[in-house]
């Protein structure tokens, strides 16, 4: 079987090797040999290798031949295959000593000269006319008879008393090898191939193994013994090169005229070759004395055949002569009709508007028509005989030259459409198509093209695509008359509403109303699109099921050249999973996700509401701070499963004790906080109120616990703070803090109790108010220091600095800002001291330029609420960057959720105004307020700032995660960079690496530092921060 694998050289080449190997072998066995029995196995290893070399070259290049040159060689692989088996088979009757003529070996000897003949001849069938074939044929006979004519006259003189067949199969020999070689020549001549080596030496090796084989049986004739002799190396040499030719012959026609021309006479003077051949083989015997009658009688009528077979050939010759004129004639007239008709066709294409040329397969302009050469002002002489590349510049030549051969290789017509440049300096937008023009025979002529300007034609469709593309967007597009009467609707409004067009087509768009907005919105997007021409807003819709949802809707009113509205266009995009994302912040933000229960942001906002009603209504309230007792241990010994039970029990029992209208909180870990609000009545009365349900909470959570297959007890301590009008001043985190320390003062009284805050505990408040007016002196005293915390990329890159201001006390050392900037708002000092903030920022950031190594870093300045609402905010910042002449590009202002949302409006014009001065702003926080993402897409922000505490427990706490899944999303779809604050581990940067974040600020980094030490570190680091955990 055939591998279709490609040629492989390299295996021929190795079969060839050994096989010459072997002959080599042979040869030199027989020149050191002296016995006969020797001499005679040395002869026998040379003809085996020879041969079986053959006929495994033929056998290689069969199984990886293509179908073109399958059947030959399938023929030869047969025909050497059997050589090899007669040459087995001598070797085998030489081993026994038998020595009969004829022998087995002789029959497969036999079968390789008709077995390639007929390959040969099968190959002119297929490749060849029918005609041409036959004359092949013919022609292959024809020498063949001749041949033999000639071989009896050399045998037959010696045959003695040869028996006939013997004699026979002796001429056979020679005969059929020289037949192959004949039909060999013939067919090259015939299918006017290539001259290549592997052909040249397949009809050489034939030759000489031919003429071997006369030579052997020459000799054998005369009873010579030819046992060693170097004529017997001969027939291995040409076997061997006989199949290496053969496997490596791969036929290719030649387009040579010159070739073709010298086939076809050589083709004319075979009969006569062959005439002389026999000619031959009559004068030697006519001219031999003593030649037997029968020679003669032989060589005669081999002679007579070769003539009657020269008479057929020459008279199929004069019949192919006779069609020739035929055609000819035919030819002439078919010309005179082409010279008319090509006449016809030359006005014909004169007149068309297109353009037309025609090019040869080499892309050399045959002919071209007016149009062509007017626009590209080419004249005939200047265009006809050059290419493309002779008359544009390359890389435009090359794209035409490309689409040429691919419409050749297509062998059908190809369209082009390009916009290409004209004499006059325009630009238009052409069709062009591309055919291959062939003649009768199939043979490419060259391309055809034709082209059409079809500029006007693209422009206006470009308008319809661009107009239908809009239509069909995404977005749901509503287009009504001046009436607001829907004219039509996308397919992406009956997707989003569930109305078809034509339930829509005809009504009001109000059909969609949801019933959420009164008349006066409606007013209001009415007005403004009357006035303003357009609208654009979130509004709540219907759809047709009744399902309520929302979109961000735009209007625009459509106006004629008069200027009077005609259409309205509506684009509403639903915005459902936007807000399902912002719910899902705000659940994630302010819900603890093991419990459900509100978590620390949203209790200190309750808390901070209930402090305000309190003050207005003169109600009460208080707050209930639970530790769960021993919680650690059993998390420890049962496993955190078991505790995630225990704590989602104790919710459900807590939440159980309180009215609907309490907050019960998770604050974290095994800590809760209750919030009782609406206590009224005297101070006792109420106490009384809050000590019933704290024990009723005891004793509901002392109560056992089913946890999974396990049966557990546990207890609780409380600590109980109240606030009322009566304590104007409090806080949210000074209730909390009371709370905790009565809490802790419950477990030093033996735990599964509770303990209200007592006076004593004030002693906080009374530290805080001499906090408060040392603070008011630590300004002029310049106590106040900035440190800055180094900001980082992925690589450990320094970005920046925070700047966090430090307070210096006389007495208690360096003082938290957490300390003292509440108190700075509350009592107004946070202006002098932000503007102090702001002035030794802006003087370090200018020095940082002064350093290499320094140089570019950004600060990140925190701006409280107070100051940043200042009317003359902007003024006063940039009254700081001249006096101290720092790049205002490099300054990063931190502002809260809390302190835009407050007022948007104001802050958006604040913000846009530092931003000409080339300040940026990061929003801190992110994610503890209520931001909303309608809101941040109106902020001119470029970073979010994922707050501490979603850091914190990154790595253990599921709902943190989420979280900052979900921050990096809102900052991905807002186009907003992303840092991290509070990054203390390395667990905590490969979470946030993983997430996307590539910007961190933390302990895991460097501190919070004196400007003289960030220096000296970021000398020393060389820009690049080593992490420090």
């Amino acid at each position: 079987m055939r591998s279709q694998e490609p040629d492989n050289p390299t295996t021929i080449t190795l079969a060839l090797a050994l096989g010459v190997f072997g002959i080599g072998l042979g040869v030199l066995g027989i020149r050191l040999a002296s016995d006969i029995t020797w001499i005679r196995f040395f002869d026998n290893l040379h003809w085996t290798s020879g041969t079986t070399a053959a006929a495994v070259m033929v056998w290689l290049g069969y199984r990886r031949s293509t179908a073109a040159d399958a059947r030959r060689l399938f023929w030869g692989m047969v025909g050497f295959a059997a050589y090899a088996v007669g040459q087995i088979l001598w070797d085998i009757q030489s081993a026994v000593g038998y020595s009969a003529f004829p022998a087995p070996s002789d029959l497969f000897y036999l079968m390789l000269g008709p077995l390639v003949t007929t390959g040969l001849l099968l190959e002119v069938r297929q490749r060849s006319r029918e005609s041409d074939a036959d004359s092949a044929w013919l022609d292959s006979l024809l020498l063949t008879v001749a041949m033999v004519s000639l071989i009896l006259v050399l045998y037959l003189p010696k045959r003695g008393d040869t028996a006939l067949l013997p004699l026979l199969i002796m001429v056979a020999y020679p005969a059929t090898l020289f037949a192959a070689a004949s039909t060999a020549v013939v067919m090259v001549l015939t299918l006017r191939l290539r001259l290549r080596l592997g052909g040249a030496l397949f009809v050489l090796g034939l030759i000489g193994t031919a003429l071997s084989w006369m030579y052997w049986n020459y000799l054998a004739l005369d009873g010579i013994a030819m046992n060693g002799t170097w004529s017997n190396v001969t027939f291995s040499l040409g076997i061997i090169l006989t199949g290496f030719g053969l496997s490596r012959w791969r036929m290719a026609r030649s387009q040579s005229a010159g070739f073709d021309r010298l086939c076809a006479g050589v083709l004319r003077l075979l009969p006569i070759v062959a005439v002389i051949l026999a000619a031959l083989a009559l004068v030697f015997s006519e001219t031999r004395v003593g030649l037997p009658a029968v020679v003669r009688n032989l060589t005669q009528v081999g002679a007579a055949l070769v003539i009657l077979l020269a008479m057929v050939r020459q008279t199929a010759l004069l019949r192919d002569r006779d069609q020739l004129l035929v055609t000819r004639q035919a030819l002439r007239a078919s010309q005179e009709q082409l010279t008319r008709e090509r006449g016809l066709l030359r006005s014909l294409i004169g007149n068309i508007p297109d353009l037309v040329w025609l090019k040869d397969q080499n892309g050399v302009f045959l002919n071209a028509n007016p149009q062509f050469m007017k626009i590209y002002n080419f004249t005939e002489s200047s265009l006809l005989g050059k290419s493309d590349f002779d008359l544009l510049e390359a890389s435009r030549a090359q794209v035409f030259h490309d689409q040429d051969q691919h419409a050749i290789a297509a062998n059908a017509a190809v369209r082009f459409e390009e916009w290409l440049p004209s004499v006059d300096g325009q630009t238009r937008f052409f069709e062009t198509i591309k055919t291959p023009v062939r003649d009768e025979t199939g043979k490419l002529i060259g391309v055809l093209g034709v082209s059409r300007d079809i500029t006007e034609r693209q422009l206006a469709e470009q308008q319809l695509r661009i107009a239908a593309i809009a239509f069909q967007s995404q977005e749901a597009i509503t287009v009504t008359d001046s009436r607001a009467i829907i004219l039509d609707v996308n397919r992406s409004f009956t997707s989003m509403t569930g109305y078809t067009a034509e339930e829509a087509i005809g009504q009001n768009p109000q059909l969609l109303a949801s019933g959420r907005h009164d008349a006066a919105f409606y007013a209001d997007m009415w007005q403004a699109v009357t006035t303003l021409g357009a609208w654009d807003g979130e509004v709540w819709n219907r759809r047709k099921n009744g399902d309520i949802y929302p979109v961000h809707l735009t209007i625009t009113a459509v106006r004629d050249a008069r200027g009077q509205v005609t259409h309205y266009v509506g684009a509403s995009t639903d915005i459902t999973r936007s807000k399902a994302a912002e719910d899902e912040i705000k659940n994630l933000a302010f819900f603890d996700t093991l419990t459900q229960l509100p978590n620390r942001r949203l209790l200190l906002d309750r808390l901070g509401h209930a402090l305000s009603a309190s003050q207005r209504s003169g109600q009460s309230g208080a707050v209930l701070f639970l530790d769960l007792d021993s919680f650690k241990s059993l998390n420890d010994t049962l496993g955190h499963d078991v505790g995630d039970l225990l704590l989602q029990q104790v919710a459900q029992r807590l939440s159980a004790c309180v009215r609907a209208s309490d907050t019960v909180a998770r604050l974290g870990g095994d800590e809760f906080v209750v919030l009782l609000e609406g206590l009224s009545g005297q101070e006792l009365d109420f106490a009384s109120q809050v000590e019933v349900t704290a024990h009723k909470m005891l004793l509901a959570l002392s109560a056992p616990y089913q946890l999974g297959t396990r049966s557990c007890h546990s207890s609780s301590s409380i600590g109980i703070t109240l606030f009322g009008k009566s304590q104007p001043g409090v806080g949210v985190d000074d209730l909390l803090k009371q709370a905790d320390i009565a809490m802790y003062q419950a477990k030093s009284a033996g735990r599964n109790t509770l303990r209200f805050f007592d006076q004593q505990m004030q002693e906080v408040i009374s530290n805080r108010v001499a906090l408060l007016n040392d603070l008011r002196s630590a300004l002029e005293q310049q106590q106040f220091a900035l440190h800055y915390q180094v900001q980082v990329d992925q690589a450990g890159h320094a970005l920046g600095a925070e700047a966090l201001l430090r307070w210096q006390h006389p007495q208690h050392g360096w003082v938290s800002p957490a300390e003292f900037i509440g108190l700075a708002e509350e009592s107004g000092l946070i202006l002098p001291l932000g503007q102090w903030v702001l002035e030794a920022g802006c003087a370090q950031l200018a020095a940082w330029q002064l350093q290499s190594h320094s140089r570019g870093l950004t600060l990140s300045l925190n701006i409280s609420a107070k100051q940043f609402r200042q009317k003359d905010f902007v003024n006063q910042v940039s009254a700081a960057f001249q006096r101290h002449g720092a790049p205002p590009q490099l300054l990063n202002l931190e502002l809260t959720e809390s302190l835009l949302l407050a007022d948007l409006t104001d802050a958006v014009v604040t913000m846009n105004a530092l931003q000409a001065l080339g300040i940026h702003f990061e929003l801190d926080d992110f994610g503890t307020g209520y931001s909303s993402l309608q809101y941040l897409k109106k902020l001119p922000l470029r970073k979010l700032k994922i707050d501490r505490s979603f850091v914190k427990d990154l790595c253990t706490d599921a709902s943190d995660q989420a979280i900052v899944s979900t921050i990096m999303a809102v900052a991905a779809s807002l186009e907003l960079g992303v840092i991290a604050e509070g990054v203390e581990t390395a667990g905590q940067r490969q979470l946030l690496l993983d997430k996307g974040c590539t910007q961190f600020q933390g302990y895991l980094f460097g501190r919070p530092m004196p400007a003289d030490e960030l220096d000296a570190l970021l000398r020393q680091a060389g820009a690049t921060v080593v992490i420090q955990g």
